[in-house]
């Protein structure tokens, strides 16, 4: 088995330690006590809470088209990107594969509209970690032009905000936000329903995080967060407990800022498996990131505030992944990660009528490790 190997770089800020618990590793992280109250020693302390649907103009990311490009108001910093699990030594036999999640193994594809969309009736909405928008825009093109989906998040982007094509997708019918650094992370949201409300990055006056990991934006009257949760790399990796402070962070955002009652989705690459189903080899991962407890407990405590796992709503099976490892043909061999979700609130996920991975786009000339995974809202 073969052990996850970091890339270049620790976030700044990220502490030394491993192995920590859920509520005392990530309250260490992020400045709030075991019970989730900020204040205590070494606390970060937030700014006055806001008021409900008011979002912050300090953090949003001004959106403007001119002849180089899109222009924003967002840092552009250096971090780190994606690490990779373990491998298995042995391959495994691929012959009950099917080339797509699907009836009859077909693969599914939404129909094609130029027709305006009215959000209260249909509204689907993507995920996608395309590792690298550079590399991957000739596919995600034509991955939109056959699907056109009301919304995309995209995540590991990989560009400066100057670099990001937003011409491109404007000639689709997309309005964008971009929130990215350069070579590594960046997230973004693309919407033919409006994009209002825009925030990049967090806003709770605590420390700056020096990775763009997450863009939130009101896309047809849904609340939307694109998402790129640290990948954490190893249990005695500093970035294991950023990653956990990461989350935690998030969750507070959500219980100062947001309403669950709301139709609200975060979307986005968590590099979590919420349980042993949607991991290929249980056995093979045990010991590493992505299936540990407290990063699970995390995610548990997401949907403690008001969050549900749509995939999950309409597919209780197991086996179904949305990322597979570059190395080993783990693709063709069925070595597979869920790890890409969509969470959406009480309101949002009881509108939801279907969910599936493209696994499709995941086949061809360089694909991205990861594939779509569309929810459909009706």
């Amino acid at each position: 088995m073969r052990a996850a190997a970091p890339r270049n770089g620790v976030p700044s800020g990220a502490t030394a330690g491993a192995g920590v618990g859920a509520a005392a590793g990530v309250a260490a992280a992020v400045g709030v006590d075991a019970t989730g109250a900020v204040g205590g020693v070494g606390a970060v302390v937030v700014g006055a809470e806001p008021v409900p649907g008011e979002y912050p103009l300090k953090n949003s990311c001004q959106l403007s088209l001119t002849e180089e490009g899109l222009e924003r108001n967002c840092s552009n910093i250096s971090s780190t990107s994606h690490a990779f699990g373990p491998a298995m030594g042995e391959a495994e036999s691929s012959a009950t594969l099917v080339d797509s999640i699907g009836g009859a193994g077909a693969r599914w594809q939404w129909a094609w509209t130029s027709s305006p969309i009215d959000s209260a009736t249909v509204l689907r909405i993507v995920t996608w970690n395309v590792n690298s928008l550079k590399a991957r825009l000739p596919r995600v093109e034509q991955w939109l032009s056959e699907n056109a989906p009301e919304v995309i998040c995209l995540q590991e982007t990989k560009m400066k905000d100057s670099a990001f094509p937003a011409e491109v997708f404007t000639a689709m019918g997309y309005e964008t936000a971009h929130h990215g650094q350069g070579q590594w992370n960046g997230v973004a949201i693309l919407s033919k329903v409006g994009l209002d409300d825009v925030v990049a990055g967090w806003d709770d006056d605590g420390p700056e995080d020096t990775d763009a990991r997450i863009l939130w934006a009101t896309c047809g009257g849904v609340r939307v967060a694109s998402a790129y949760v640290p990948n954490g790399r190893a249990l005695d990796d500093p970035h294991y407990t950023y990653k956990l402070g990461w989350l935690e962070r998030l969750r507070q955002t959500l219980l100062r800022r947001e309403d669950a009652s709301t139709e609200l989705a975060v979307c986005g690459d968590f590099n979590i498996c919420p349980d042993d189903r949607d991991v290929w080899s249980p056995e093979a991962w045990a010991g590493n990131t992505h299936v540990s407890e407290p990063e699970r407990e995390a995610l548990r405590a997401l949907e403690a505030w008001g969050l549900e796992d749509v995939y999950r709503r309409h597919h209780s099976e197991g086996g179904l992944y949305s990322f597979w490892d570059y190395r080993g043909g783990d693709f063709h061999q069925g070595r597979g990660l869920r790890i890409d979700l969509i969470m959406a609130t009480a309101s949002l996920a009881a509108r939801s009528v279907d969910a599936r991975v493209d696994r499709d786009a995941r086949k061809g000339e360089k694909p991205s490790d990861h594939a779509p995974v569309i929810a459909q809202f009706d």
